[in-house]
C-alpha cells in the first residue's frame, strides 16, 4: 500500500495492491480500481484509512499464523486414534467436523 500526499494543486492518492504486483505503479490513471484519490483537506483522513488497513491486515496475518492448520488438526485426531484414545468411530466424527 502506498500513499501520495496531496499538494495545494494536485491530489494524493493512496494505492492498494498486493506485494510484488505489477499494478501498483506509484502513479494515478484514471479507472484505476487500486487506487483512492483524495484533496490536501482530506489527507489526515487519507492517512487514518492507510493506518487502519494496515492494522488490519497486521491483525488478520497474526491470527492465521496462531490457528493451527486442518492438517495439524487431523494429524492430532489420527495420533489420538492410533493412541486408543478415539474409537474409529469418534475419528470419523470428528474428521467430518473438521472438513465440513
Amino acid at each position: 500500500m502506498k500513499i501520495i500526499p496531496a499538494s495545494a494543486i494536485k491530489a494524493g492518492f493512496i494505492q492498494f495492491g498486493v506485494t510484488g504486483n505489477k499494478d501498483v505503479k506509484g502513479i494515478y490513471t484514471a479507472g484505476d480500481e487500486n487506487t483512492i484519490m483524495f484533496s490536501k483537506k482530506e489527507q489526515g483522513m487519507a492517512e487514518e484509512l492507510k493506518a487502519a488497513v494496515e492494522r488490519k491486515i497486521y491483525t488478520e496475518r497474526k491470527q492465521e499464523s496462531s490457528s493451527p492448520s486442518l492438517a495439524d488438526e487431523l494429524k492430532k485426531l489420527l495420533t489420538l486414534k492410533n493412541e486408543g484414545v478415539l474409537t474409529e468411530e469418534e475419528f470419523q466424527q470428528q474428521k467430518q467436523k473438521l472438513l465440513s
